[in-house]
């Protein structure tokens, strides 16, 4: 996509919070019917950006079906029907910025909405870091396709939950079978409500949680077994026909019958003589009954047509389709994994999941009530559920944790905003990020009065709440 060629000269490198290398120039499609403010955005791009500007939606249909881009700039003042069919059409091969004359909340929540991938002002103070928002959004939208946007994820709180109890049993989920098709960690059942272990509840109600979590790296997939499944709906919930191999009944008994080594014949009954010795018929001779000389086998014998067999028949009936006497031949296969947490992720994992954990320490030491996962009700409105609310007395402190999705930052911003409004004790909101977060968003919290901590390091993350309790 675009021009491949890297950048060799000093414009490589923007030094601002950090040192972006750009290793390609990125060639962006932008929409606008503003001449002036065209002219404006080109000026404030460095050689690293290739700027195609268009001044309609429909000049851009047309440009895009012949020539590929790495990111879209979009001027939001089109009329909302036109930019959401062109959204719906390009958000997900293309990142796309949203770019406004105004700083309006609801301007910017409707883009994230939509897909945009940030939200820039068309304002010399933001535009002067333009190149470096356009290589940020276009690597963003790289890694988030590579990894499956696998953090962002983790806000799913039955995720979280079964990422912790795989960390904290240190054993694999394992595939079996109990009438239906069931993934568990395998623990006593005293350990499991001791510790409050809440996976295999979870992954009943949820059996896609594995899948996703192979998606986003998390596990490692390792084959067990094969089972029998039904050929018409797949079902594993399978019912088992034992019959005589000759009259096709299941009505016969078992018998341990007696086997001559030397000769291999089969006796149903023993004939003893007053020796103690056994007659084998085949042979004419007695025998000392001994494992030299005889072993056990088990046989069976239909109670309808008295045929004896070693092994029924055996055929297959799907509980679940009614599909009925199919045989084994007929059958699908189907198979059986465990799966353990990727070494190499955990640390990752933990400094996600157990950030909450240290928080609630924290907290609870201090004599404060304290709720993960909390939606806060009143007579009107749900809101939440926040990862976190502390409180105790007059006090309330709000926690949230940012992903690379804006349209989930914004909502989670707008309802601390509209919560803040109808609780009448002192609040204090804080807006948790691992990583940066879209400029729309900083404004936003710094307008909400939302307190960001944006730290790659727990204990520094811990450290910065500190300072505001």
């Amino acid at each position: 996509m675009g021009n491949e060629e890297h950048i060799q000269n000093s414009s490589s490198f923007i030094n601002e919070d950090k040192d972006y290398i750009f290793l390609k120039k990125l060639e962006v499609l932008y929409i606008d019917n503003d001449i002036a403010a065209q002219k404006v955005i080109i000026n404030h791009t460095t050689d690293t950006i290739h700027i195609n500007a268009c001044d309609s939606l429909y000049s851009a249909y047309e440009i895009l079906e012949s020539k590929n881009f790495d990111v879209i700039l979009c001027d939001m003042s089109v009329p909302q029907k036109q930019l959401k069919g062109f959204f719906n059409m390009f958000e997900q091969k293309i990142p796309i910025v949203a770019v406004s004359n105004t700083m309006d909340a609801k301007i910017a929540y409707l883009a994230a909405k939509m897909g945009a991938k940030d939200y820039i002002l068309k304002k010399n103070n933001d535009l002067k870091n333009i190149s470096r928002l356009l290589h940020k959004v276009y690597l963003e939208d790289i890694k988030e396709k590579e990894k499956n946007n696998s953090l962002q994820l983790l806000n799913d709180m039955n995720i979280r939950i079964v990422l912790r109890d795989l960390i904290n049993t240190e054993l694999p989920i394992i595939q079996r079978l109990n009438t239906s098709f069931e993934n568990d960690i395998l623990i006593n059942e005293t350990i499991k409500n001791a510790y409050n272990i809440q996976a295999n509840d979870i992954l009943s109600n949820n059996p896609h949680i594995v899948k996703t979590l192979i998606k986003m790296n998390f596990l490692d997939k390792e084959f067990i077994e094969q089972t029998v499944a039904c050929p018409n709906c797949k079902s594993v919930n399978i019912f088992i026909h034992y019959s005589c191999d000759n009259c096709k009944n299941s009505n016969f008994k078992r018998y341990d019958a007696i086997q001559h080594i030397k000769c291999g014949h089969l006796m149903s009954n023993k004939k003893i003589n007053k020796n103690g010795k056994v007659l084998c018929p085949n042979c004419k001779d007695f025998y000392e009954y001994n494992s030299s000389n005889f072993s056990s086998k088990p046989e069976y014998q239909c109670n309808i047509c008295s045929n004896t067999f070693t092994i029924p028949s055996m055929s297959y009936g799907c509980n679940s389709c009614n599909i009925d006497k199919f045989s084994i031949s007929d059958a699908r296969w189907i198979e059986l994994n465990k799966y353990k947490l990727k070494s190499d992720n955990i640390n990752k994992i933990k400094s996600n999941l157990f950030l909450l954990h240290d928080l609630e320490k924290f907290f609870k030491d201090l004599e404060f009530s304290v709720k993960q996962y909390e939606k806060i009700v009143n007579e009107d409105h749900t809101l939440g559920p926040f990862e976190m609310i502390v409180f105790k007395d007059r006090y309330v402190f709000i926690f949230i944790l940012l992903s690379n999705d804006l349209q989930h930052n914004l909502s989670k911003i707008f309802e601390i905003d509209y919560a803040v409004k109808f609780i009448d004790k002192e609040i204090k909101s804080f807006a948790i990020a691992l990583s940066d977060t879209q400029e729309i968003v900083l404004k936003l919290l710094k307008k909400f009065n939302i307190i960001p901590i944006i730290k790659e390091d727990l204990q520094d993350i811990l450290f910065e709440i500190k300072k505001h309790i």
